[in-house]
């Protein structure tokens, strides 16, 4: 499954911030929240990576990785890494 920046802003565009849009920006939505690295130029049909984190990493961690996003930015692909919920594996459902 191909996703595209414009699929991104679809979802997200009712919650977008003036603050957000960049790497060490944290763009916060009703579900969570994420950071965003755009390429120097976006179309409707710029490609979009979603990196999910491992336990006890971040958002803010994958954003910090060059050598990951330095590579899908120089090709012309947006990467947006969300923030996880729960830093906790044994917390309770009430935690989150």
């Amino acid at each position: 499954m191909k996703l595209s920046l414009a699929a991104l802003m679809l979802i997200v565009s009712a919650s977008l911030s003036a603050a957000c849009g960049t790497p060490s920006s944290l763009c916060k939505i009703n579900s969570g929240a994420y950071r965003v690295a755009l390429p120097e130029t976006v179309t409707p049909d710029t490609p979009l990576m979603v990196f999910l984190h491992g336990y006890g990493g971040s958002s803010k961690g994958t954003m910090g990785n060059r050598r990951l996003v330095a590579p899908m930015l120089a090709r012309g692909w947006a990467v947006v890494a969300p923030e996880g919920k729960i830093k906790n594996f044994l917390c309770e459902p009430k935690c989150v």
